[in-house]
């Protein structure tokens, strides 16, 4: 059931419903089974402006607020899929706002117009020795 807090983003909402549920939502199972993760799911998302949302459009993205993010996290969250949202939201809501918002002008330059389409796919890792993946405990 659709929050009507996104009203404004009807048209949006609608348009990344049909490709989360026509084009990813049945092809779930079969990538859990195979254990494989298809980079072209960021191609497809890029290809339908669904990995800028919170990119200026100066980069290639939508120059969306965080009203707009939430309404795709909304959309992208009905997946019974964790993996698969974390990434393409890591990808998108996280490493690519954060380099659109904090990054050098030659790195976003660089970087943005690829993530965008899918084309370089961001990530980020932690660790430290003694705290392993705790985050609290990193001195």
């Amino acid at each position: 059931m659709r929050s009507s807090y996104y009203s404004e983003y009807d048209v949006f909402v609608e348009s990344a419903e049909k490709i989360v549920l026509h084009e990813l939502e049945p092809k779930i199972d079969e990538w859990e089974v195979q254990g494989h993760f298809p980079d072209e799911i960021f191609d497809l998302l890029g290809s339908n402006g669904l990995l800028g949302i919170l990119v200026p459009e100066e980069y290639g993205g939508s120059g969306g607020d965080y009203k707009l993010a939430g309404a795709w996290c909304e959309v992208f969250g009905e997946l019974c899929a964790v993996g698969l949202t974390t990434a393409v939201n890591m990808h998108s809501l996280v490493i690519s706002h954060a380099l659109a918002k904090y990054g050098s002008t030659e790195s976003k330059k660089a970087w943005l117009p690829q993530a965008v389409q899918g084309k370089a796919i961001g990530a980020y890792a932690f660790t430290e020795p003694g705290a392993g993946s705790d985050l609290a405990n990193i001195k």
